[in-house]
This record gives C-alpha cells, structure tokens and sequence, in this order.
C-alpha cells in the first residue's frame, strides 16, 4: 500500500484538526456555558463524642458552586453535603472546618467555609416528685392537674 497521500500537505492537515477541536469546544461552551450560583447549606455535625451536645447548632452557610449550567439547573440542594468533624470539639465555643461533598461536574469557589458552634454536656435529666417541690396543699393540686394528661372523648 502506498500511503503518500498521507505526508501531502501535512501542514494543512494538521492545521485543519487544530481548528475543527477549536470549533468543537467554542460551539459546546455556547451550548452549555458556566455559571455560578449562590445556595445555602445547612452543615451536619458529625462524629461527636457521647458527652457533649451542640447546643447552636451551626447556621447555614453560603456556597457559590460554579458548573455546566445543565448541571446546575438539575442540582437539588439537598445533592451537597456541608459535615463538621467534631471529633475533637470542647466544650464552649469552637470554630471548625466545614467539609463539602459536591455532585460530580461542581465546583466551590472562595475559601473553605467556617462552622461556629457551640457544644456543652448534656443536662441530666431527674425525675422530681411534685409533692416534694410544691409547698402548699394547693400547688401540689394545681402540679397534679398540669401533670396528668387530659384525655379527650371521640364525638
């Protein structure tokens, strides 16, 4: 087999598949160009050791995920996972890393975003009789009314 044809006007060949590529991307970014959006995640606090309970719970914090806007338009906000490793929170006030787990073909933009918490141990919870904290014959009336539930009659 002859295969000179191949080595004639190789330059133009070459140059023709350069712009063909070129034309491609140009023509796919029209189709479906980036954008940017701001949403809102709510952070989850994860890992927290059994002795401690946030008592604020993170706010939400704002994203700005940049996509195809395809991508985007089929983007639920429940899609983007904001966790805060408490792994070593104290007690008091802390300042932690968020984490993002973005869908495929997202991207965040800005800088890793910041949750503030507060942790505390959690309260005990005792059993307190209202005989013992009520001081007068009717209080202790009035707690017990208050305390037993009302029972409501189907018609």
């Amino acid at each position: 087999m002859n295969f000179g044809f191949l080595k004639r006007n190789l330059g133009y060949k070459i140059f023709s598949l350069l712009v063909a590529t070129l034309l491609y991307y140009v023509a796919n970014a029209q189709q479906n160009p980036r954008v940017t959006r701001d949403i809102y995640v709510q952070p989850e606090v994860v890992k927290l050791a059994n002795t401690l309970v946030v008592k604020d719970p993170p706010n939400p914090i704002p994203i700005s995920v940049t996509g195809a806007e395809a991508t985007i338009n089929k983007m639920l906000p429940q899609s983007i996972k904001a966790t805060v490793d408490g792994t070593f929170v104290k007690p008091g006030a802390n300042r932690l890393p968020i984490t993002l787990q973005l869908p495929m073909g997202l991207q965040s933009s800005g800088n890793g975003p910041v949750a503030h918490s507060r942790s505390s141990p959690p309260k005990r919870r005792t059993r307190r009789s209202t005989a013992s904290t009520c001081s007068s014959p009717e209080r202790r009336r009035r707690a017990r009314n208050t305390a037993t539930p009302q029972r409501s009659q189907a018609a």
